[in-house]
């Protein structure tokens, strides 16, 4: 063990506290600033006792942290609620050398625009998209580490032994340029909230088109994880939705409010979306649902619009015919939010030219997120396969899930709409489905109209240019002028 301190650590949130632990119990010597109220005493009462069985330094604050780490200083900066400001604060105790491994939420060009900043003092910064969850099922976080690739591989040193690790591959990874980091963590969270979004959409429809008890349902969902949609966040549907509520000795689910609270970290794949020209519907549709489950007011106000459906018993034989359909719908939900996800990787990767491996990035998401599954494993063999592929839904395992599934799964969707259930992410399923095989959009049309409306231009099938049209003609016919 070396004598002098090797890390400093930053910190607000509980999640610093146990990446320090961990860091200590691999025998680097941690020196740790907690900054904020964020963190209640009760709980850094509980570290300090752990800390102490080990070499840890506890600091005051940030400045006396720096301070009593040997240059060149290695520094983790790891806190909810991210302030750039505070970078600036820190910034002048700094010195040529430091380096900062900000493993902060943020938006993927503010990680930028801090590695530009500090390469003019010489200070080296590392944006790092950090997944970390405290349960059985995912015990060790994932880095997704971007910037210089040569100080990132010594930052590797202190958590390739602390990381999660998918066939013998490090999530303590280096994926690329800066910002890569930070956008492969908002990937991350977009593909996370629609799986959280189709899967509450496929409890919903079985709890009111089958009127089953919460218990039930977690059968039901318990017997779907035991096949290939077997997912962390599917084992924790199935062990959360059947406990009871000890203030009414009911199940707790039934006493939830369908209120969301929607967080800045919400608008950063739609952004990433807009800037990439590139579909998310699916995403972007858990998106929405967090926005509406805001405005409830507004919907007790709406919700006498249109009367309520009669519930009508469903024979067994349809139930299961149902269930099944649901189990379909889900794996089919996770492959469309999954291809999305990667499809606006690829695209800001070809952008930027980062030349991110993805099977390393899907690795990533695998080993140390809510995303582990039996389906991200399928996708990083996929990847090991065709590296360059755009889209997962062309590979033979999509397509062919896609064959088998969409006819059940639409199925669904048109019941569901017919009786008027929310299912915004299952029928965005459809529609990305439908759009992404059609050779031919609507928005051929739009472009017609656009051009008489506007005089935009439009593309022809039959030519190379932009053309646009004399629309007053009073013979009909469209003498046309190329533009571009």
């Amino acid at each position: 063990m070396e004598d002098s301190i090797s890390i400093g650590i930053i910190t607000n949130c509980k999640s610093g506290l146990d990446l320090a632990l961990k860091l200590l119990k691999r025998d680097h010597r941690v020196a740790l600033c907690r900054i904020g109220d964020s963190i209640s005493n009760s709980d850094f009462v509980r570290f300090s006792h752990d800390f102490s069985s080990y070499n840890a330094d506890l600091v005051a604050d940030p400045s006396t942290l720096i301070n009593s780490l040997p240059k060149p200083r290695n520094i983790i900066i790891l806190c909810k609620n991210y302030r750039s400001l505070f970078l600036s604060e820190i910034e002048p105790i700094l010195s040529p050398g430091d380096t900062i491994m900000d493993c902060c939420d943020m938006f993927y060009k503010e990680s930028a625009r801090n590695t530009a900043a500090f390469k003019k003092t010489g200070v080296n910064y590392i944006g790092t998209g950090y997944v970390y969850f405290t349960n059985n099922a995912v015990e060790k976080p994932s880095f997704m580490i971007s910037g210089n690739k040569e100080v990132a591989e010594k930052i590797q040193y202190y958590l390739r032994d602390i990381s999660a690790s998918v066939g013998g591959r490090s999530c303590a990874a280096y994926l690329g340029p800066e910002g890569v980091g930070q956008f492969v963590k908002t990937v991350a969270t977009g593909i996370y909230y629609a799986n959280l979004e189709i899967l509450s959409e496929v409890i919903d429809i079985i709890r009111k088109k089958l009127t089953l008890p919460a218990n039930d349902i977690a059968d039901i969902l318990a017997e779907f994880n035991s096949g290939e949609a077997n997912s962390y966040i599917l084992d924790t549907a199935s062990t959360t939705f059947g406990a009871i509520d000890d203030f009414t000795d009911t199940f707790l689910a039934e006493a939830v409010l369908d209120r969301v609270k929607s967080s800045h970290k919400d608008g950063w794949i739609g952004r990433s979306s807009t800037e990439m020209d590139c579909p998310i519907p699916t995403i972007m549709s858990a998106i929405d649902i967090h926005f509406a489950s805001q405005r409830i007011n507004e919907r007790i106000a709406a919700s006498g619009i249109n009367d309520e459906k009669t519930e009508t018993k469903i024979e067994y034989s349809r139930q299961k015919e149902i269930i099944e359909m649901c189990r379909k719908g889900i794996y089919l939900g996770m492959m469309c939010a999954t291809a999305q996800g990667f499809s606006l990787l690829k695209s800001a990767s070809d952008r930027y030219m980062w030349n991110v491996d993805m099977s390393l990035a899907a690795a990533c998401l695998q080993g140390g997120t809510h995303l582990q599954s039996d389906l991200m494993l399928q996708v990083i063999d996929i990847f090991d396969k065709s590296p360059k592929i755009d889209n997962l839904i062309t590979s033979a395992y999509f397509s062919d899930i896609i064959e088998d599934y969409s006819t059940d799964v639409r199925t669904l969707v048109c019941d569901c709409i017919s009786e008027g259930l929310v299912i915004p992410g299952l029928s965005s399923v459809i529609n990305y489905i439908d759009f992404m095989r059609s050779r031919r959009l609507p928005t051929a049309n739009a472009q017609i109209i656009r051009d008489c409306v506007s005089s935009v231009g439009f593309e022809r099938i039959d030519r190379d240019g932009v053309f646009s049209g004399n629309w007053d003609s009073t013979d009909n016919t469209v003498k046309q002028t190329k533009i571009l």
